[in-house]
């Protein structure tokens, strides 16, 4: 029985430039030796500048891949629409989305599951390096959640999601965000993740005890998903980050 397996994954942490930072480029290498010896189709990635540098590390390790940049997998944000209202907590939220990122009824992401998202004659093999909502979206796709609830499922930059189609069946969520590729040996500590350096490492990214670590925010300055999180229950509205792994905004209750 031939399947489909689609490799999603983060791309790695950006710079301030919207390229990948040093660290970054690590964690993309590590992903292409983590992937080593998959026989691959193609490597999709977003044309955002942070996605394409990562998908150009990994096929330095994959040079027998083609790659290319693919609209399906640009950053997009799904909207509530008729039918798949969102809980009305996230509202103030979901409307500081700008315009030219909001995708209404996830109608673009959604096209994007369904063109890889197929079987053929023989097994196929994607890799899609894309954001953490557009993975999140297949992830609730694969899980059969409701609309809202790519909410909350973050991935770390890097992390590997894998998706896997046959025929006459639902999508299964084989690994989700995973990163056992993103770790090393670290003396007496035993394992931990690369580029800490006895700070505390929280979602992909170094963060010293007392201070915030900067990633994708750190070149807009604006609230994050986590400043979000933390806002939910005593303050209305909030503001976004595009594309934040620690976007963990608590469901409804």
């Amino acid at each position: 029985m031939a399947r489909t397996m689609v490799y999603l994954v983060r791309h790695g942490e950006q710079a301030p430039d919207g390229g990948l930072s040093a660290l970054g480029r690590d964690q993309s290498r590590r992903l292409g030796e983590r992937l080593r010896g998959v026989p691959f189709g193609a490597i999709h990635h977003s044309p955002l500048l942070r996605a394409a540098q990562t998908a150009d590390v990994v096929s330095g390790v994959l040079p027998e891949v083609p790659t290319h940049a693919c609209e399906l997998v640009a950053d997009r944000t799904p909207m509530p629409s008729a039918g798949h209202e969102y809980p009305a907590e996230y509202g103030a939220w979901l409307d500081g989305v700008p315009d030219a990122e909001r995708d209404e009824g996830a109608v673009r992401i959604q096209a994007a599951v369904e063109h890889f998202g197929v079987t053929g004659a023989a097994d196929r093999h994607e890799l899609l390096i894309t954001h953490n909502f557009v993975i999140g979206w297949f992830v609730r796709h694969a899980l059969d959640a409701p609309a809202w609830r790519w909410i909350g499922l973050n991935q770390a930059n890097c992390g590997l999601t894998i998706v896997q189609w046959q025929p006459g069946r639902p999508p299964s969520l084989v690994c989700f965000n995973d990163t056992g590729h993103l770790w090393r040996l670290g003396g007496e500590r035993g394992l931990v993740p690369v580029g800490a350096r006895g700070g505390q490492f929280v979602q992909g990214q170094v963060q010293r005890h007392g201070q915030r670590g900067h990633g994708e925010e750190g070149r807009r300055r604006r609230p994050t998903g986590l400043d979000l999180a933390q806002r939910l229950g005593r303050e209305p509205g909030g503001g976004r980050d595009l594309d934040h792994a620690a976007f963990t905004a608590r469901p409804a209750q």
